[in-house]
């Protein structure tokens, strides 16, 4: 409605007459309040406005209409700034909401005549009929939907906050979640702004902030509408229309506290002089800081100054607050160059805190002498010792140093000692800081210490500039060897090799390089070719392996000779080269050169390649050999070595080997038993020994003979007639020594019709039939039985034992008895502790077995852990099956075999229980 009023004042008010925009005779528009009487300049309003309209859905909008254009503004009741009316603006970007953005002109057809604005509907006249739009500011208002697009709904949350309609904004955002923490800050900035609190509230809570959320629950209930708005604006950071309100409100104390809480002493100290003088000491205390802070040391001392107070009654807090003023005194004296009066203050205090801080400002003045000296007054003696060092003040830097840890200092110390030539006591210093660069370089330059300089180098300080330095005084010097090493760490390959290759010191580079950089093949090739060329073949072979050319390795290390076969050896095993190997059995067979080369070559060669047959045969050739020299020990040791790796790698054990190695065991046996005056024992190894005495071509003879001259000793005439006759073959007879030949000769003239003494039987530890002593085979079973390292009798379970060395099996009182006269094994030559020797086996009345010790093998006497096996039937049920092979013949009688050893040789040997002790398979016959 429009309403003409005399002087031509246009008067335009809202439906319900509450507001009225008025446009006076010079073309200004107003919003008048007619409720308070209050009205308020339009911004930007056009004095050629025709008409007014205001929205009928929202009581805050209207929109001004010229000639052809449309200006749309909004009334803001409440607000930080108060009420207020702004052109409605249109966002683009989240940007412009926290500017302000300038309101929205529409241009307008002047053909048409607006008639009505209904929630931003603009209802329009013309001669066409009735028309309408929305306004750029509405555009998605009334239209908006969940469904829309991610674009619509970005600019309906941002019309609605140009709207103020705060509540409308929670229903989209959901619908934004890769700008829900970003929008919800937005929104509650601007209810913040708008004094809405409780959807500010929300909104924080839903962008999870709780810290604001606290602070708005926190002044909520403020019923002061200034200090409400005070509080709000601190939340803002709008500190300064903060202060205003607080200033208004009935608590202007708040305006001081907010300055104090931000650390605006200035302006805290300007509010303290009017609302609380008895703070302003504290608080130009706090301005001095803030000055000293900022370099402004003239008027912060006269804050300082101007902040003690009187104590006339010796308060403690007044004590405290004068005593740091004062500090701040001596502080800016100091740095305005005024060193003597914050001397006196600091020494008058007698304060260590503050003497540290007048110290360090002395120190950054460049007051050093001054500065050390206080440090040192409080007992910073690193600190001090640095100064004195720094202006060359050793004299009373020295008494400091031994309590000084820091390599820092100790490196300034030394080099202040070096530049007095002082050498000796720079290089203490250097070592205290583990300087080992500097250590070096004084031991080559100035101290002449050049072993040391060198086991530095190669201990503690491998660097390539040590190195450098130690390479060129052994150069100078003469010292090619190690030249060549230091070039070498100081990364200098091509001038080493020089110097390596003109003066013939090739052997050292090579070293270095093996100790350095080993896996360099470029280095070893041409090495190998220097080599090569100088005819030093095994060195040129060596480096040709290493750079993986084993076939030209392998013609070198021949050409080489004997004295590098095992390089050869190991260099075929590990490449594992079926060609290489047979190049090299032939070399060792003398195929290539036409002599043979020691036959020990081709057993290790056999060994390491694991081919156990081809190295047991060779074996065996070598004890043949070493019995023909007569070299008894030396065939011994043979066959025990190719013994026991056989056994340590779970390989079965041939007859052959084993028997050679008890007849050349029962041959030093009989030797040790005459010794210990067991003459029985002894006639019987060497009637086994006698058996096989073609064995023993060399001594066949004697053996024979000390088998005569036993057997008489004890009894057996029969055995010793025996032997006598073979003593009298004719290849024999002209052997016999001349002191035993009459005896042998009437001990072969007199044939003996009684048996010899019967041998004592024990039973076998299989079937435990009685067997003969020394039988170590059973008649009954079949099976070979082991023999006992101490005696050469076969093994009993009742007094099963073992050597801890060699683990082969032995009588424990056998054992005994011959380790008290000799603490050594018989087999292996290792000492042997008697009371370390203990019995494996036992039974218990159940028929029960307990393995007393960790040895359970029958045969090669393997490790195990301590086991107790009760049911014996039930064995094969139990994870102990894995390791242990049970087999029971007879109800009464138990077996136990390792896996791997020498009974267990039988292909049948998979089938558990169809698999005899001895390997043979068990052919049950069908019960008709």
């Amino acid at each position: 409605r429009q309403m003409c009023i005399r002087d031509r004042i246009r008067v335009f008010p809202n439906e319900s007459g509450t507001k009225s925009v008025i446009i006076d005779n010079t073309g200004c528009g107003f919003l008048y309040n007619p409720v308070t009487g209050s009205s308020m300049a339009l911004p930007n309003f056009a004095a050629n406005t025709e008409k007014v309209l205001w929205d009928t859905d929202d009581p805050n909008v209207f929109c001004t209409f010229e000639h052809d254009k449309i200006r749309i503004y909004i009334y803001i009741e409440y607000s930080l700034e108060g009420s207020s009316v702004i052109p409605l603006p249109e966002y683009i970007n989240f940007n412009e909401i926290e500017t302000n953005a300038e309101g929205n002109v529409v241009p307008i057809s002047s053909k048409v005549k607006p008639v009505m604005l209904k929630n931003g509907y603009m209802f329009t006249h013309s001669k066409e009929g009735m028309k309408g739009m929305y306004l750029p500011t509405h555009s998605v208002i009334e239209t908006w939907r969940d469904s829309d697009t991610e674009e619509t709904h970005l600019r309906y949350y941002m019309q609605n906050i140009a709207l103020k309609r705060f509540k409308d904004c929670f229903r989209v955002i959901p619908l934004l979640p890769k700008y829900a923490v970003q929008l919800y800050e937005i929104l509650g900035r601007q209810c913040l702004k708008h004094l809405e609190l409780e959807l500010a509230e929300r909104a924080y809570q839903l962008c999870r902030n709780p810290g604001m959320v606290l602070a708005i629950q926190s002044v909520k209930s403020e019923y002061e509408k200034f200090i409400l708005i005070g509080h709000v604006s601190v939340l803002l950071h709008q500190h300064d229309l903060a202060e205003e309100f607080f200033l208004k409100s009935t608590r202007p104390e708040l305006a001081l506290e907010m300055r104090c809480d931000l650390n605006d002493w200035p302006s805290a100290l300007k509010l303290a002089e009017k609302l609380a003088p008895r703070k302003v000491p504290f608080i130009a205390y706090k301005v001095g800081l803030q000055f000293e802070s900022e370099g402004k040391f003239a008027e912060a001392r006269k804050y300082f100054e101007a902040a003690q107070l009187e104590d006339s009654n010796n308060v403690p807090k007044i004590k405290d607050h004068n005593k740091q003023c004062f500090a701040g005194i001596a502080r800016t004296s100091a740095r305005l160059g005024d060193v003597s009066r914050a001397l006196t203050i600091a020494k008058k205090l007698d304060d260590k805190p503050l003497t540290i801080e007048v110290a360090t400002v002395c120190e950054s003045m460049k007051q050093y002498l001054e500065a050390a000296q206080l440090f040192e007054s409080v007992g910073m003696i690193e600190r001090a010792a640095g100064i004195y060092i720094q202006i060359k003040y050793l004299k009373l830097a020295i008494p400091l140093i031994d309590k000084v840890n820091s390599p820092k200092l100790l490196r300034e110390l030394g080099k202040a000692k070096e530049a007095e030539k002082q050498y000796k006591d720079a290089e203490r210093a250097y070592e205290r800081a583990h300087d080992w660069e500097n250590v070096i370089r004084l031991n080559i330059q100035h101290l002449g210490g050049i072993e040391k300089a060198k086991n530095l180098l190669r201990t503690k300080c491998p660097t390539a500039s040590c190195a450098q330095m130690l390479a060129e005084y052994c150069e100078k010097v003469g010292n090619r060897d190690e030249a060549v090493e230091f070039m070498l760490m100081a990364g200098k390959r091509e001038e080493a090799f020089i110097i390596a290759q003109s003066h013939d010191r090739m052997d050292a580079y090579r070293d270095s390089i093996i100790k350095y950089d080993d896996k360099n093949m470029d280095e070893h090739s041409r090495m190998a070719q220097y080599y090569e060329g100088k005819n030093q073949w095994g060195k040129a072979a060596y480096h040709y392996d290493r750079c993986e050319n084993p076939t030209k390795a392998l013609k070198l290390y021949i050409q080489a000779g004997e004295s590098f076969i095992p390089d050869a050896i190991d260099m075929v095993v590990r490449v594992r080269n079926e060609a290489l190997v047979n190049k090299l059995v032939d070399y060792l067979t003398g195929e290539v050169d036409g002599i043979p080369k020691d036959a020990i070559y081709t057993l290790q060669l056999y060994e390491k390649l694991n081919e156990v047959m081809k190295a047991v045969k060779i074996a065996i050739a070598i004890s043949a050999q070493e019995q023909e020299a007569g070299n008894y020990k030396s065939s011994h040791q043979t066959l025990f070595e190719i013994f026991k790796n056989l056994r340590n790698k779970r390989l079965a054990i041939p007859y052959e080997l084993s028997q050679k190695l008890m007849i050349v065991h029962s041959y030093i046996l009989a030797k040790r038993m005459m010794k210990l005056g067991d003459h029985l024992l002894a006639a019987r190894l060497l009637s086994r020994v006698s058996t096989f005495a073609s064995m023993f071509p060399k001594h066949a003879v004697a053996i024979l003979t000390s088998t005569v001259l036993e057997c008489s000793r004890v009894g057996a005439k029969a055995s010793a007639y025996q032997w006598s006759l073979v003593l009298m073959k004719p290849e024999n007879r002209e052997q016999i020594a001349d002191k035993y030949k009459k005896k042998m000769e009437d001990t072969a003239r007199r044939p003996v019709k009684t048996a010899d003494p019967e041998e004592n039987k024990s039973p076998c530890p299989y079937c435990k039939s009685l067997v003969k002593e020394l039988e170590t085979q059973c008649e009954t079973c079949k099976n070979f039985i082991p023999f006992c390292v101490a005696s050469g009798k076969h093994m009993v379970l009742k007094d099963w034992t073992c050597c801890p060395s060699c683990l082969l099996p032995a009588i424990g009182e056998e054992f005994r008895r011959i380790l008290a006269a000799d603490p050594t094994c018989p087999m292996c030559d290792g000492k042997v502790d008697p009371s370390k020797i203990i019995s494996v086996l036992l039974f218990s009345k159940n028929r029960s077995l307990t393995l007393k010790t960790s040895l359970v093998c029958l045969t090669c006497s393997r490790w195990r852990k301590w086991t107790r096996l009760k049911k014996l039937k039930c064995l094969a049920k139990t994870p102990l099956i894995t390791n242990l092979l049970t087999h029971i013949t007879q109800p009464k009688h138990t077996s136990l075999l390792c896996k791997g050893c020498l009974l267990y040789t039988s292909d049948a040997a998979d089938e558990l229980l169809c698999v005899d002790l001895g390997g043979r398979r068990i052919i049950k016959k069908k019960k008709k």
